[in-house]
């Protein structure tokens, strides 16, 4: 049944009646409480991964468990606020029924076969989160007040993070991870602890910021916006972000056309006035950061950060000149030249003369010597054959591989992190694929990716043709910055994973469902078609309420979980370990989320310590079970495969070569593994010929030779990486020498295994393996009728029973 046709009058109407409730005050009480506590948490980063220390994950994921419990208090509140004033209005309103098709592409894995249950449940919680912010934040942003805050909100968290960024830098407050030194040198990540990460939401900030600016109608407000610009930018600079440096002004550029002529000149003088005094100050930052990094003097931190507010002042008032005079001038200049498609052409004359003006100054060395050495030099190396670059493009290649194995739906969250190693084109570590796009295709397979891509694909359509018809008017500048914050952080994302901080990701649905807030104003009657009525506009309301009451019960269990593990994890570090209170809280957390298989590694660590050092095979056995139990949910544990391997190696060889053979293909650039199959193959071969039994034996040499000549393909595979990329050693052991030379010698190959063990020849004698090369590589030339008899001396002189072995062997 069609409803009456509303008028715009009545419209906005309703939305306004909207603030005067509690409710949806309350839910923006939340979502400002978000706002400006989750970044102060490293983000919200998501720990997709169970090989890093278990207290590492512990702490990583209590404010994000914590943050669960919050959100969905707002969504309880939200899904009461709907039942009262639900008016989904138009086609595109359907996309709130859509958005919750995310998180059930992330639940397929998990009912079919996923790289890891706990990590693809992970999956689907953040995106449950994600989807729920969406809908809370096109609750808030239907109306002007709601929207307005929420902005605000977004910016004004970011100017706190960016002052508590600098106060670390300037050493006014000590924080672990804050500032990081590596071979570029000190690099500012302020809470993220990943530079390249914080120049994405820095990119943000800065770009909104001076869209508050062009947009304000007082001089004040406009000035109050600019102060942060320097500090912002210097920011930037100081995380030596090449990525950063370079998206800055391709966003910049993106955005103009949507923005009147008068408010791209405004973004455009104030963002050149900032960079200007960034780069001044960023030399004299630079060298005291260093200084202030290694000790404590207050007088250069305050130099510092006076020089700081000389430098934001300047912006600031001459941001309030260019408020006052150039709106004005523009607008005559427009009426009398009659520039109606000025705001269209503008951005390519700024693309022109800001590509001539930065070729200029990357070749005028005069202006390069005013930055920083190690700024120099990171702007210097920006090209596309840099080793990061370059290590993407293996990471892409490698993302892809994994998603072929399961290209429709993928294999559940934290895919890449679970199975990266076992496609990987060389032994690099990284649990992130660096690409949102690469990493949504392991996850969720091309049909979950193309179902996203195209939800934020309809949002910004519906958003950019709203603004384009209405860019003059205040309806279509209302929502704006979340659209400078969707664009800014998505375009990044593509280069890194910023979007494996729950904050940033949970800022793009935030501006999704502010966007389509801001799509929905008045203008045709098809708009206003309401697609809820009678007794259907409960289901919504009432689907909403019934997920937020469940996902809260579940986020409790989590958060009371991972408490329950953080007291097992400390008991860990007292002196004197009390077995009973460490099983009693362990035991605990695992019943309360029992797959998370962290918890359980922990345990089976501790069982497995506490069992070789009392020998009591109960301890032995409730391990064994406990790692049985998980290998099914987590087959690429590599936790579980090493503690598999170490109890089997003990008493059951055939088991302990069939899980190192196993293991090869999920590690293949974990020499320990090829070692082990090596070394397991020549013992229970050379066995097999004790026991008269030569076909068996030859067959077990002939594996330990096969894996020697698949790790030399490996290595030679190797070659084909750039020189620009530091590749992990991957080298023979010794052994693997060992072994490759004593199956020659027992094959009576003795010419070959002097030569194969020749080059692993060490004067270092102090291990057994080392004297066992010396042993075996003079017994070789003995059995030849030579000899070498500096080595026979060394041997000798290390442990004389030598003597007597090199005889027994001469006589065999």
């Amino acid at each position: 049944m069609n409803t009456p046709y509303v008028s715009r009058k009545q419209w906005l109407e309703s939305r306004e009646q909207e603030k005067g409730s509690l409710l949806f005050y309350s839910v923006l009480g939340f979502v400002l409480l978000f706002l400006f506590i989750a970044p102060f948490h490293q983000g919200l980063f998501l720990m997709f991964s169970y090989e890093a220390k278990p207290g590492n994950n512990i702490f990583y994921n209590f404010p994000l468990y914590s943050s669960y419990i919050f959100i969905y208090i707002a969504l309880f509140l939200t899904s009461l606020f709907l039942m009262t004033s639900f008016k989904a209005t138009g086609k595109r309103d359907m996309l709130l029924l859509a958005v919750w098709l995310i998180p059930l592409a992330y639940l397929i894995p998990v009912l079919t076969r996923p790289a890891s249950v706990y990590l693809a449940l992970q999956g689907l919680y953040v995106e449950l989160m994600y989807a729920s912010f969406f809908v809370i934040s096109w609750m808030l942003a239907r109306n002007k007040k709601g929207a307005a805050l929420v902005q605000h909100g977004i910016l004004y968290s970011g100017y706190a993070l960016v002052i508590y960024g600098l106060l670390v830098w300037y050493g006014n407050i000590q924080a672990h991870g804050v500032i990081i030194a590596d071979s570029n040198g000190m690099r500012l990540t302020s809470s993220f602890t990943y530079a390249n990460s914080y120049a994405a939401y820095l990119i943000a900030i800065i770009l909104g910021a001076l869209y508050m600016i062009a947009s304000s109608s007082k001089w004040a407000a406009a000035a109050g916006n600019a102060l942060i610009l320097a500090p912002a930018l210097l920011s930037l600079i100081l995380t030596l972000s090449r990525g950063g440096l370079v998206l800055l002004p391709v966003v910049l550029l993106a955005l103009l056309p949507f923005i009147r002529l008068s408010g791209q000149i405004v973004m455009i003088l104030n963002l050149g006035i900032a960079a200007v005094t960034a780069f001044i100050l960023s030399g004299p930052s630079t060298r005291i950061g260093a200084e202030l990094f290694h000790t404590s003097n207050a007088a250069l931190s305050a130099q510092a950060w006076l020089q700081l507010a000389a430098g934001s002042v300047v912006v600031a008032l001459l941001s309030a000149v260019i408020h006052k005079y150039v709106p004005p001038a523009v607008g005559k200049l427009e009426e009398k030249f009659k520039l109606r498609y000025a705001r269209l052409w503008f951005p390519l004359v700024i693309l022109l003369v800001g590509g001539i003006g930065i070729a200029v100054v990357l070749n005028s060395q005069w202006v390069l010597n005013l930055l920083p050495e190690n700024l120099q030099q990171r702007i210097a190396s920006i090209n596309f054959q840099q080793h990061s670059v370059q290590e993407r493009g293996y990471f892409y290649k490698d993302a892809m591989q994994i998603v072929n194995e399961a290209p429709l739906f993928g294999k559940g969250g934290g895919t890449w992190a679970a199975l990266y190693q076992s496609h990987q084109s060389y032994g690099y570590a990284s649990n992130q694929a660096h690409n949102f796009l690469f990493q949504t295709l392991t996850d969720i397979g091309w049909a979950g990716a193309l179902l996203l891509f195209a939800f934020i694909g309809c949002i910004v359509y519906f958003y950019v043709r709203h603004v384009i018809k209405h860019h003059e008017t205040e309806d279509g500048r209302r929502h704006f910055v979340y659209f400078i914050v969707l664009v800014a952080i998505l375009a990044h994302s593509f280069m890194d994973f910023d979007l494996s901080y729950g904050y940033l990701s949970a800022l793009v649905f935030i501006g999704l469902g502010g966007l389509l807030a801001g799509a929905a104003l008045p203008g045709t009657k098809e708009q206003e078609l309401p697609i809820t009525s009678g007794k259907a506009k409960w289901i919504y309301p009432g689907f909403v309420l019934l997920l937020s009451l469940c996902m809260l019960v579940v986020s409790i269990r989590l958060l009371k979980a991972n408490t329950e593990a953080g007291k097992a994890y400390n008991e860990l570090s007292q002196e004197s370990v009390q077995l009973e209170k460490f099983i009693g809280f362990i035991d605990n957390a695992m019943a309360l989320h029992s797959t998370n298989a962290d918890y359980a590694l922990l345990k089976i660590r501790i069982l497995n310590d506490v069992y070789n050092q009392t020998k009591d095979q109960q301890y032995l056995q409730e391990a064994q079970q406990l790692a049985a139990r998980y290998m099914d949910n987590e087959p690429n544990a590599h936790g579980i495969h090493e503690y598999r391997y170490q109890w089997a190696v003990q008493d059951n060889a055939q088991q302990a070569l069939a899980i190192a053979s196993e293991s090869i293909p999920k590690y293949p650039w974990d020499m320990m593994w090829y070692e082990r199959v090596m070394v397991l193959s020549y013992e229970m071969g050379y066995a097999a010929g004790e026991g008269k039994k030569p076909a068996e034996r030859d067959a077990y040499y002939q594996k330990a030779v096969g894996i020697y000549q698949h790790v030399q393909e490996k290595r030679e595979s190797l070659k084909s990486i750039p020189s620009s990329i530091s590749v992990p050693p991957f080298e023979i052991t010794k052994p693997m020498f060992l072994v490759l030379g004593r199956i020659s010698y027992d094959q009576g190959k003795y010419a070959e295994a002097a030569d194969i063990l020749r080059p692993a020849l060490s004067d270092n004698l102090d291990s057994s393996v080392q004297r066992y090369i010396a042993r075996w590589y003079v017994a070789a030339l003995q059995k030849q009728g030579k000899t070498d008899q500096a080595w026979v001396d060394k041997l000798v002189a290390k442990d004389p029973n030598e003597a007597e072995e090199l005889k027994k062997l001469a006589g065999a």
